[in-house]
């Protein structure tokens, strides 16, 4: 009798901290992340000020609570992504994988923000939290990227542009830190593609491309192939 106690307990606190966070992203998308208060979340929720941290202490567990939700919902996107199109060509799974980040990021644009925009005052994530989910939501490229090195489908230029030592020296280590076994240039390569779609990403998401090109969808689908191309993936 006490499990199921426990057990139904259990269930309300999570339902109830779910209620928390999808008031926090409602205003998170109104005011921004840098605005998020417990005590405005509480009132819109019809709870006391009291009652709320009783679920949360403060804000930046309920803002790390929702960093780690939208990694985990990116690196379910990606990974749903590449998944879904796994018979298919690998040049075609990485692009319909990138392509997949930028579809959550504009359908998510304040939890985008969350992660990969403004940093928030006064708020600093928990490392020992953080790092891994960035590390498994991204992973899904990095494996896509490193399936293609193997089926002979990536071409860096390594020999003609050697990587720097200062580079590669820190990549070790981090590789060595996390159990990972990528080669450079295949790390590099996806962290260019991210870094290309990062920035295409937040320029579109700030307004600042539209004007210029009119369809961000257009030029970002562009520039992944013409990326892509470069490297031999496509």
């Amino acid at each position: 009798m006490q499990d199921k106690k426990h057990e139904r307990r259990a269930r309300q606190h999570a339902a109830v901290r779910d209620e928390i966070k999808t008031m926090a992203r409602a205003h998170m998308a109104r005011d921004g992340a840098a605005a998020l208060s417990l005590r405005a979340v509480a009132t819109d929720l019809g709870l006391s000020s009291a009652a709320i941290y009783y679920y949360y202490p403060n804000r930046d567990a309920l803002i790390t609570d929702l960093i780690v939700d939208a990694y985990r919902a990116l690196g379910a996107a990606l990974r749903t992504a590449g998944e879904a199109s796994v018979g298919d060509d690998i040049g075609a799974r990485v692009l319909t994988t990138l392509l997949a980040y930028r579809t959550w990021a504009v359908t998510h644009p304040s939890e985008y923000a969350l992660l990969f925009g403004t940093p928030i005052p006064g708020y600093v994530g928990p490392v020992e939290i953080i790092v891994p989910e960035i590390t498994a939501a991204l992973r899904v490229l990095g494996e896509l990227f490193a399936t293609a090195a193997e089926s002979k489908r990536l071409d860096l230029h390594s020999a003609q542009w050697p990587i720097p030592g200062a580079i590669t020296h820190h990549l070790a280590g981090w590789q060595e830190a996390r159990g990972e076994q990528v080669p450079d240039d295949v790390m590099l390569a996806m962290l260019r593609a991210w870094s290309m779609c990062h920035g295409l990403i937040g320029l579109e998401l700030d307004s600042h491309l539209q004007p210029i090109i009119g369809d961000a969808a257009a030029l970002y689908e562009y520039e992944c192939r013409w990326l892509l191309r470069s490297i031999a993936v496509l």
